[in-house]
């Protein structure tokens, strides 16, 4: 089965295109089929590197993951409390955290976390204890967003 790579239009890309023809080249078309081991080394650099994220964006997305587990949780009838959503959040965290140390990412890049903290070798990360700091307050982020959604009236 072939796949085919279309050109389409849209309003962001038109605006994208017309912001930077580059940004327009690395966003939609660089990394195409750059996730297949065949394809030229440059074209999967492009690949893997869309891939990169920032702590602070997946923190986001695991607290969005946790509010839908909730809600699928009262379908269940085993309706999870805010401490377990925290600590599954948490623990989320920590496991992206060492996908993107350990750099799985390198074999499976749509599949396992890149952080650009550690792409970059930022500060942030560049030991231990700044790690561990620096994470630790991600994870009470995503503590905090859980605490507020519980105590929002409407819940």
């Amino acid at each position: 089965m072939a796949i085919f790579h279309e050109l389409s239009w849209s309003s962001s890309r038109a605006r994208t295109f017309g912001e930077c023809k580059r940004m327009y080249y690395y966003q939609y078309y660089g990394g195409w089929r750059g996730w297949e081991r065949d394809e030229p080394e440059e074209r999967q650099r492009i690949y893997r590197l869309s891939k990169l994220t920032r702590m602070y964006l997946e923190t986001g997305s695991i607290v969005h993951s946790c509010v839908a587990r909730y809600f699928h949780s009262k379908k269940l009838e085993r309706v999870l409390d805010s401490e377990e959503l925290a600590e599954t959040g948490a623990d989320m965290l920590r496991e992206k955290f060492r996908e993107s140390v350990q750099g799985r990412w390198r074999q499976r890049p749509a599949k396992f976390t890149h952080f650009a903290e550690h792409h970059f070798e930022e500060s942030t990360v560049s030991d231990r204890a700044s790690a561990a700091e620096y994470g630790g307050r991600h994870v009470e982020r995503i503590r905090e967003s859980i605490r507020g959604f519980f105590e929002t009236p409407d819940l």
